[in-house]
């Protein structure tokens, strides 16, 4: 009898222990517990936050701290969304005939296999905005679907740029935008925000109030690459003799040597390649408004650690930079606020 009791009782823990794993596994999941399908459909802020509160847990996006991203520079913002982290980026330029917006992640969603699923861009009159009306289910909100909409992008991009036509606008115009990603992990499709006034006249989020972009403001002789300005000759020809970087003053022949110097895996030599030919196309007269902030903060992070001070890219040092070292190299290849020479 005794024997018989102790295998009832080896088989009831036995039983407890089984139902208590599966419990714990399913606790694990990354998944809400709403439906799939109805995440899918468009969210007002309240229901967002009510929704993310309640169902979505931390573990389910990267773990990402705000102070890692760089403050970002004018005409450039982050894309948000009912989170404590941004997406990626929208930066807005023209080349004299059409408006031009890019869409690019961080790249730490584009290593996790994020992508853009579609676009939606109002330019105008913020008075023109489409908002919901008091008949609709969510009164007061934008109606996205109303701006102009493109996707749904199949080959999984990570970066798009769309044009509008510039004639037709004014010399300064509202802008309002947002994404929908693609999330790997299948737990829900999020919608980041930016450059979006509400139906009260006031930003949320950090969204940016009261915006507008202006057209026909930047002028210069166009931006040159790392490559180019480290030859000693190129200086010599806009009569260019020294550079400060984090503080430091370096003769051209010293500069031209450290960014021909091969790193060896010291992110410092990348950060001072880009950020001297950053530098360097400002002073000789391109615009810098939408890389202005992206310099400071580089140069800043250039004082604590001068090139030769061995950061490597898995260091905690390299990734609160290397976005700024990214938005550098775009900004000298002329993809941002100033042409690329020819």
């Amino acid at each position: 009898m005794k024997k018989t009791l102790n295998s009832f009782m080896g088989l009831f823990l036995i039983l407890v222990m089984f139902a208590l794993v599966v419990s714990c596994e399913k606790d694990k999941t990354l998944s809400p517990k709403n439906n799939s399908n109805k995440i899918e459909k468009e969210l007002t802020d309240a229901q967002l936050a009510k929704f993310i509160a309640e169902n979505v847990k931390k573990s389910t996006f990267l773990k990402v701290k705000t102070a890692e991203e760089p403050v970002a520079p004018a005409d450039t913002f982050e894309l948000w969304y009912s989170s404590d982290f941004p997406y990626g980026i929208v930066t807005i330029t023209d080349d004299g005939e059409n408006l031009i917006v890019k869409y690019e992640l961080y790249q730490k969603f584009i290593d996790a296999g994020w992508s853009f699923l579609y676009t939606y861009l109002f330019v105008g009159d913020y008075a023109d905005l489409p908002i919901y009306g008091p008949e609709a289910d969510h009164p007061g909100t934008v109606n996205w679907y109303e701006t102009d909409v493109e996707g749904k992008y199949n080959d999984r991009p990570v970066v798009i740029i769309r044009t509008i036509p510039l004639e037709g606008l004014d010399d300064c115009f509202g802008v309002a935008t947002k994404a929908k990603l693609d999330d790997p992990n299948g737990t829900f499709n999020p919608n980041p925000r930016a450059l979006m006034l509400n139906e009260t006249g006031r930003g949320s989020y950090p969204w940016k109030e009261g915006y507008e972009y202006c057209t026909g403001t930047c002028d210069g002789p166009g931006t040159g690459t790392q490559g180019y300005w480290h030859k000693v000759s190129h200086w010599e020809d806009w009569g260019i003799k020294e550079i400060t970087i984090g503080g430091t003053t370096y003769t051209a022949t010293e500069a031209t040597d450290l960014i021909k110097k091969p790193g060896r895996g010291d992110k410092t030599y990348d950060m001072f390649a880009q950020l001297v030919a950053a530098k360097l196309n400002v002073q000789i007269g391109n615009c810098d408004w939408c890389i202005s902030d992206i310099i400071a903060s580089a140069d800043s992070w250039m004082a604590k650690h001068p090139v030769g001070s061995d950061v490597h890219a898995s260091s905690p040092d390299w990734k609160e930079a290397e976005n700024w070292h990214y938005l550098l190299d775009e900004y000298n290849n002329g993809n941002l606020c100033a042409p690329h020479r020819d």
